[in-house]
């Protein structure tokens, strides 16, 4: 700035210069006072102007912004990222750049950025403007865009039940979707990887709203739209058992049992971390009426191949370990619906006639595992995967095809 001063003190002093040269060349014509005044007026107004040029000069440093904008961003939607910065004092406008490239110049406090690669990482700093020029540059902040795209939102259906007081949910499966959540209003009702869910034990005749959203490693996409249904009427009673004729010799007479199945209240969502104890993923009650019973089997299901992710999975008898596997690849079998199924057999546990049973998948994750975000898998208890065996040898097995589908549940693993 110095150099622009002085450069053009000189441009005025020679321009001024050559204007006074016809006032010298009047020699003869004036005295050598009248000379001396009039080149003391041209100084003066010499030094006016070169104090008029600096105190431009001071105003315009003085303009310059001496802070800089706070910079935030966040992830809308797959491939786009929300830049926001503060309002910075004296600033007429705003410089953002990405990767030291810029991207916007203007006067608002955000910019929506698309276009970004999958799991690329984006920095992003901005700088304020006004006519002293640009302030320095705020501190940079990052972005990593999601190696996958959240799913786009599924189309829902939700009618009456069969009857007593349920409602059949079933959606659409988007184009990379792994698992989904049910709600009614507000509240989470159903989280696993099936297209439908009966949900039950509503007030009959009332009506309830549904609405649903996909998932996968990229995370939750869009809610559905919601859909309204009226629950199902009262179920008619069931027919009356038969009556038993015991022999004269015998106090009592054995009979067929009734398995009984229900899955346990215990919210989606658990994590099993690397290198910690285990955790509990899904839980379900065995009841039997009419009979005693011995549960022989049980077969689990898992999605996105779980020896990956998993080192152990337990089955528990309340809080007692009755069959334990260290997993691997042969471990499981494929289905034709790609999950994983993995078969506890030879298993003996009590259920007292009338009385129940609460049984426990549990999971452990594998050491040292090297994920950059939490994977998320799903457990289920396929149809008829349970089997029983009542005390006159009858085999019963569960859940059935209406049950089946909330026999379900979300869980992740993560690194420590």
């Amino acid at each position: 700035m110095k150099r622009v001063v002085f450069g053009f003190t000189f441009l005025l002093i020679l321009t001024l210069a050559i204007g006074a040269a016809p006032v010298f060349a009047q020699g003869q014509e004036a005295s050598e006072q009248e000379r001396i005044q009039e080149l003391q007026a041209v100084v003066l107004q010499l030094f006016k102007l070169v104090a008029e040029l600096q105190q431009q000069i001071f105003n315009i440093q003085a303009a310059r912004i001496s802070g800089v904008p706070a910079v935030a961003t966040s992830i809308l939607s797959c491939g786009q990222a929300e830049v926001t910065w503060e309002k910075v004092s004296g600033a007429t406008g705003y410089v953002l750049y990405r990767n030291d490239s810029e991207v916007y110049d203007g006067k608002d406090l955000k910019f929506l950025d698309t276009g970004l690669m999958p799991g690329a990482m984006y920095a992003y700093t901005v700088r304020a403007r006004n006519a002293g020029g640009l302030s320095a540059a705020s501190p940079v902040q990052t972005i990593t865009v999601p190696s996958e795209c959240p799913p786009s939102p599924p189309i829902v259906w939700a009618q009456a039940g069969v009857c007593g007081g349920t409602v059949q949910v079933s959606w659409s499966r988007p184009v990379g979707a792994v698992f989904y959540e049910v709600y009614r209003g507000s509240k989470l009702v159903f989280s696993g990887s099936t297209f439908s869910f009966l949900d039950g034990g509503l007030s009959v005749g009332k009506t309830y709203t549904y609405k649903v959203r996909a998932g996968n490693a990229g995370g939750w996409g869009a809610f559905s739209k919601e859909v309204s249904a009226t629950s199902s009427v009262v179920c008619p009673p069931l027919a009356p058992e038969a009556p038993e004729v015991g022999s004269p010799l015998l106090q009592d007479t054995a009979s067929e049992g009734i398995l009984k199945l229900t899955i346990q209240g215990s919210p989606s969502g658990a994590t099993a971390k690397s290198g910690e104890a285990g955790v509990n993923v899904l839980s379900f009650r065995v009841s039997s009426v009419l009979s005693s019973m011995v549960v022989e089997r049980v077969d689990v299901e898992f999605t996105d191949r779980p020896w990956l992710f998993l080192s152990d999975v337990e089955l528990r008898d309340g809080s007692k370990t009755i069959a334990r596997m260290q997993v691997s690849e042969n471990s499981f079998a494929r289905t034709d619906t790609d999950r994983y199924r993995l078969s506890f057999t030879g298993l003996s546990v009590q259920v007292s006639k009338g009385g129940s049973k609460t049984l426990t998948v549990r999971v452990v994750a594998k050491e040292d595992l090297l994920l950059a975000e939490p994977r998320a898998l799903t457990v289920a208890i396929p149809e008829n995967s349970v089997r029983t065996r009542d005390q006159i040898g009858v085999v019963h097995t569960g859940p059935v095809a209406e049950q089946a589908n909330s026999f379900a549940k979300t869980f992740f693993v993560k690194k420590k």
